[in-house]
Order: C-alpha cells, then sequence, then structure tokens
C-alpha cells in the first residue's frame, strides 16, 4: 500500500524488542515527517539508555498514570468511610458524617478537594486547631478519631482486590497523617 511503519528494535534482557515509532507521511498531516521519526527514535533510545528496557520503562508510566486518574480526593475518602459504616450499620455512621460535613468539608473546601494522599499531618492539625479554637474541646478527640479510621479504611481499601477489580476510586495513601497528631487527654474528661 506504500505506507511505511518505522519501529526502534533494541535488547533488552538477552532478547530483541521493537517499539513503534510512527507512520511516516512526508506532509506530515497523516503521520510524522523523517524529522518526528528522527525526534521519536531520539526520545526512546534515550530513555532506553537511562532505564534500560523502554518498553518495561512505558508500562510502568502507564500504571502510574492510570492510578493518578483513579486517585481519590479527601472528600471521596470521608464519604467511602461513611458509606461503608452505613453498610456495617453502624449508628455512629451520622455521627462521623455530621462531624466530617461541619468540621472538615464546610470550613476546609480547598483542601477536601484534594487528593487524599496529599494530606498531611499539618493539615490535620489545622482542622482540630480550629476546632479547639471555637472552644469545641469534646469533639476534637471525636474528630480525630473519625479522621484517622477514614484514612486506616483507605489504605485497606486501596489494597483490597474487589476495589482494584471494579476500577473503583483508589487513594494511593502511604500513610496514615493522623497517627503522628496526638489524643488530647484533657478533653476526655
Amino acid at each position: 500500500s506504500g505506507v511505511k511503519e518505522f519501529f526502534y528494535r533494541y535488547r533488552s534482557a538477552g532478547g530483541d524488542k521493537t517499539i513503534g515509532l510512527g507512520r511516516y507521511d512526508q506532509t506530515g498531516r497523516n503521520g510524522l515527517t523523517l524529522a518526528g521519526i528522527r525526534a521519536e527514535l531520539r526520545k526512546n533510545r534515550d530513555l532506553q539508555r537511562e532505564t534500560g528496557d523502554v518498553k518495561e520503562h512505558l508500562v510502568i508510566v502507564r500504571r502510574k498514570a492510570e492510578v493518578k486518574a483513579r486517585q481519590g480526593s479527601f472528600r471521596q475518602l470521608l464519604a467511602a468511610y461513611v458509606d461503608s459504616l452505613k453498610a456495617a450499620g453502624k449508628v455512629s455512621a451520622t455521627e462521623a458524617e455530621g462531624i466530617f460535613r461541619v468540621h472538615v468539608l464546610e470550613p476546609f473546601k480547598t483542601m477536601a478537594d484534594r487528593k487524599a494522599s496529599e494530606i498531611l499531618s499539618g493539615d490535620i492539625q489545622r482542622i482540630l486547631a480550629k476546632m479547639v479554637n471555637a472552644g469545641i474541646t469534646r469533639q476534637v478527640n471525636k474528630a480525630r478519631s473519625y479522621l484517622g479510621a477514614a484514612f486506616a479504611f483507605g489504605g485497606k481499601a486501596d489494597n483490597d482486590p474487589r476495589t482494584v477489580a471494579k476500577e473503583g476510586v483508589l487513594f494511593a495513601l502511604e500513610k496514615n497523617p493522623v497517627r503522628l497528631v496526638p489524643v488530647i487527654r484533657e478533653y476526655e474528661k
């Protein structure tokens, strides 16, 4: 048919591998020009030198992009935790939902819209400090407890094969930021 496809062939782990560079089109409208194909070749050759295996590197990059696209916000984490409490028939579900709405979601809207994995201990401190400044002492430890449980729930949900299988929201949590924030013992009395 006269169509020219260009490939980059390289050796990795004792075998030959190929990566498509693109279809040639002299005008550049329905494919790449020769200069464009050379640029693709240089890019893939440099990647191969840096990583050892271009295809494997591209698979890893694609997986990271998929996980990032599925990453849930702090708001979604709290909602998922409340939904799990409701599904389990826990009476604390409405209390947790109320605390999240009044003390987290409404006053900290921009924080709530950030990725759950971006929430740090300092963010949790800000939420609880606002409650302390408002004189809401009894609920400070409850809010801390519910927030910690929500992050623990998110970490377990990410590793649950059912969550991955149904293409659900992932939170990519590496740690629980609430663990570093201490319980205020005098507010328990």
